[in-house]
């Protein structure tokens, strides 16, 4: 397509350079063919090229809808679900994610679209816990308002490989094995919880408080996956957890036997 709006392009470029000696109606009767072929081209909206990144991708759903469906008119239910989601929405924005679908009551975001940053996936986590928070107030708010308990949110938080934009929905496509474990860490979190890969877990270690779990067969995966509920965050030590290869601890060679040499000053002189 890129070629033949070139070559179009081209032909009428080389026409009007030769305006002085062909004449004006020549030359507009040879263009006037040539520009109608041209404008669909020009009006076609060009395709954004997919591209690799690595990023850190967040799953959210509402936990709890259909139970509150029975009770509420499909407008209520409507008003509860997308008020949700709009504040889980700007919770993704304010720590620099940025929501590529929405589905029913669910939505997928990702850290690191646009540039990738060293802290993708400690955003992530730290804007899964805050999507936990936003839950619990708005389970509260449904229990107040219509009597409902139970409502409330799960998130799964998984960093790897994934191929952004082109297809069909530019601006919201997404694919690659990542998604597909992202969005099992999400299935598999309990109601009111954050379940990380463990490649996110390296990537935020000593950042969070998690307690690790069983790993777990995901279809499509030849290993079994290691994963870990997020608890909440911790404060940041530099202590040899943060460094080295996980699980191998790193201690200092030669400091047992130290001691301060001594001050030359004190020896006589020679």
């Amino acid at each position: 397509m890129d070629d033949r709006k070139h070559r179009l392009e081209s032909a009428i470029d080389a026409l009007e350079a030769q305006r002085s000696v062909l004449g004006d109606g020549v030359v507009d009767a040879a263009i006037a063919p040539l520009r109608a072929e041209l404008a669909p081209l020009q009006s076609e909206p060009a395709a954004q090229a997919s591209r690799l990144k690595h990023v850190s991708v967040l799953f959210l759903d509402v936990v709890g809808s259909t139970a509150l469906a029975s009770q509420l008119d499909a407008e209520d239910l409507q008003a509860v679900v997308d008020g949700l989601l709009t504040r889980c929405t700007a919770v993704v924005e304010a720590h620099r994610g940025r929501v590529l679908q929405y589905a029913g009551d669910s939505l997928l975001a990702v850290f690191g679209a646009e540039r990738t940053e060293e802290d993708d996936a400690e955003r992530a986590v730290r804007a899964g816990l805050a999507l936990l928070a936003e839950g619990r107030l708005e389970g509260a708010r449904v229990l107040q308002r219509h009597g409902h308990a139970g409502f409330d949110v799960r998130v799964g938080v998984h960093s790897g490989g994934v191929l952004l934009g082109g297809g069909v929905d530019t601006e919201g496509s997404i694919r690659g094995v990542t998604v597909h474990i992202a969005a099992r860490m999400e299935q598999t979190a309990p109601s009111g919880g954050l379940r990380i890969s463990r490649e996110t877990y390296r990537q935020v270690r000593g950042m969070f408080e998690v307690r690790p779990e069983a790993p777990m067969a995901i279809k499509g995966v030849d290993e079994l996956v290691t994963t870990y509920l997020v608890l909440r965050p911790q404060a940041r030590t530099f202590d040899v957890e943060s460094r080295g290869i996980e699980g191998v601890g790193t201690p200092l060679v030669g400091r047992d036997a130290w001691h301060e040499p001594p001050d030359l000053r004190d020896q006589e002189e020679y």
